[in-house]
Order: C-alpha cells, then sequence, then structure tokens
C-alpha cells in the first residue's frame, strides 16, 4: 500500500486526467495501427477504449472514481491473447511513457500493475 503523503504518490498524482488521455490516446493510435497487433482493435471503438483506459489508469493511481468498464478477463476472452501480444502491448506502453517523460518510478509502478494482469488477459 502507497503511503498517502509518499514523495511517490505526489509523482503519480502530477499526472493530471487530461495528460492520462493524452497518453492513452497515443498508446491506442500506435496500438491500432500495429502490423502485430492491431487486427485485434478493427472491431473495437477507440474511443470507449481510451475512456476505459483511462478510468483503470485513475482507479491504479488511487483516484476514488469507479471503473465502469468489464472485467479484464472479459473483456479479453474472445481476443485469444497470447503471450507475445501482450508483451508488444506492453512494449508500446513502454513507448509511449518515455515519449511522454513520464518519471521512471511511476513507470515501473504502471508497468507492473499493467503485468500483474496478464493472467486475466493472457489465454494460451
Amino acid at each position: 500500500m502507497i503511503k498517502e503523503h509518499s514523495p511517490f504518490l505526489k509523482k503519480m498524482n502530477k499526472l493530471s486526467r487530461n495528460q492520462i488521455e493524452q497518453i492513452m490516446t497515443r498508446f491506442y493510435e500506435l496500438v491500432f495501427d500495429d502490423v502485430m497487433i492491431g487486427y485485434l482493435f478493427k472491431k473495437s471503438d477507440k474511443k470507449r477504449l481510451i475512456e476505459k483506459e483511462v478510468e483503470l489508469t485513475l482507479v491504479m493511481f488511487g483516484e476514488k472514481i469507479a471503473y465502469t468498464g468489464k472485467s479484464m478477463h472479459d473483456a479479453h476472452f474472445n481476443l485469444k491473447i497470447r503471450g507475445g501480444m501482450f508483451d508488444r502491448r506492453m512494449q508500446i506502453l513502454k513507448k509511449v511513457l518515455r515519449e511522454f517523460e513520464i518519471d521512471s518510478e511511476v513507470v515501473n509502478f504502471w508497468v507492473n500493475h499493467s503485468n500483474k494482469m496478464r493472467s486475466l488477459i493472457v489465454f494460451n
């Protein structure tokens, strides 16, 4: 658990909702156009994905809001995502976070949190 007044939490709280929306918009631009995983998203509503990812990220950073999307399992089950596909997604996420010059501690937290959801998303 992160202490309420920790320096790390202060770094995370410097990311505004607008900045997270910009990060997620860029992320999904790259994901939709990616030659390895873009096809998985061809029937998806990009705007909705961005909205749900922003909610999920805000919750991850401790915001007291409701995540209104599907469960990770339900959202991904029919896509038959394999490990390499998940790894590609993570590579794109890291690239975008570097583009936005996000603090390395926040990047590590974000990536580690995303990796914890792997078992809910990957179905080998």
